[in-house]
């Protein structure tokens, strides 16, 4: 049983600590992020316009976990009947809200679908991660990615670590941004709403 409970209280106590946020509580106003709703889903491709060139690496995708970072059981429970309730009850949190969705569903972020529709009824581009917001990335903002501060900038010019790419769908180019983990960093590196690192992956 103490298995079962420890990790619990743990989360619960990184997501909300019993004290009043001191630095930490005005951290979304400090931290530059892509605009919520500044790119509406029409302006991103859907990652089943990938097939027909990438079959292989579309069948990867598929069975990721990164394609359905949104509507995994576990994604909804933490989402739909933790956080949220929580974000309710104390208005100060409501950047939460925009938070989780910003790097388990950014195409819904971009597009301002927050928060998404539950499993099922969502826009599929607000599933999990689409290929186009990181063939798309650029770069992030701030001096260094965490909190989904990553910089894309939609369009048919996509990007890729390779220099000798030719496409007949799209434009390619190289992007330093796609042969660096800082990449992975703007959203596997995460802050509480209280300023303290709940995650640390790519530091």
């Amino acid at each position: 049983m103490k298995k079962v409970l420890l990790p619990g209280l743990i989360l619960t106590l990184l997501l909300f600590p019993p004290i009043r946020p001191t630095a930490g509580e005005e951290e979304d106003g400090k931290q530059a992020f892509m605009p919520k709703g500044g790119h509406p889903y029409s302006e991103l491709e859907s990652s089943d316009r990938c097939l027909s060139c990438h079959r292989k690496i579309h069948r990867q995708y598929q069975a990721s976990a990164m394609a359905r970072a949104q509507v995994l059981p576990w994604d909804q429970a933490e989402y739909f009947k933790l956080l949220l309730p929580h974000v309710r009850k104390n208005p100060a949190m409501k950047a939460l809200e925009n938070a989780c969705i910003r790097c388990h569903a950014p195409a819904a972020y971009l597009a301002g679908d927050v928060p998404p529709p539950e499993k099922d009824r969502a826009n599929p581009m607000a599933d999990g991660v689409i290929c186009d917001v990181c063939h798309t990335m650029t770069g992030f903002m701030g001096d260094q990615p965490y909190n989904g501060n990553y910089r894309i900038e939609p369009g048919m010019l996509k990007y890729g670590p390779r220099k000798d790419v030719e496409s007949y769908h799209h434009e390619s180019d190289y992007h330093p941004i796609q042969t660096s983990a800082e990449m992975c960093g703007t959203c596997h590196d995460e802050t509480s709403f209280y300023g303290a690192w709940v995650k640390e992956t790519y530091r």
